[in-house]
């Protein structure tokens, strides 16, 4: 028998109410308020003897950021992101959403964007292992107890 590989399609509510649980992680993580980002363009925490976390805010709109999170080490000389995540903050909606995943070997990203930046195709098994992996990670992140250890301001 053929493993049904269709998933049904999660209601609107449902989404909502596991990024509003990632939204509630991420203000532990980061101990402020999460409309706080728009002050920072750079922050990193640290929990020895735990890889830092390094936080950038790479882009900000009115009711939305988007920050990267990453562990980073060094291999060859190189800075390697180990794991490395964008993730899409609605500061309206107190949601926040994974929206790719890489490290050294893999590259995922859940949407597909058009040539004006518009959203246009979603990958839903991508996204449950993209939400997969952002809850382990972030409650091991809470577990660890990473607090600001540099920041840049704007």
């Amino acid at each position: 028998m053929k493993e049904n590989i269709y998933q049904r399609p999660e209601s609107v509510q449902e989404q909502n109410k596991k990024y509003s649980v990632f939204y509630e992680r991420l203000e532990k993580i980061l101990g402020f308020s999460l409309d706080r980002l728009k002050y920072y363009s750079y922050l990193k925490l640290t929990a020895e003897p735990f890889m830092p976390l390094h936080v950038n805010v790479i882009d900000k709109q009115e009711k939305t950021i988007i920050i990267a999170m990453a562990h980073n080490f060094e291999m060859n000389g190189d800075i390697v992101p180990d794991p490395d995540m964008e993730i899409e903050i609605d500061l309206e909606k107190k949601t926040a959403e994974p929206l790719t995943f890489q490290n050294s070997l893999i590259y995922t990203k859940v949407w597909n964007y058009d040539e004006n930046g518009e959203k246009t195709g979603l990958d839903i098994g991508k996204r449950q292992s993209l939400r997969e992996f952002f809850d382990l990670w972030t409650n091991n992140l809470i577990i660890q107890g990473h607090k600001i250890s540099k920041e840049k301001k704007v």
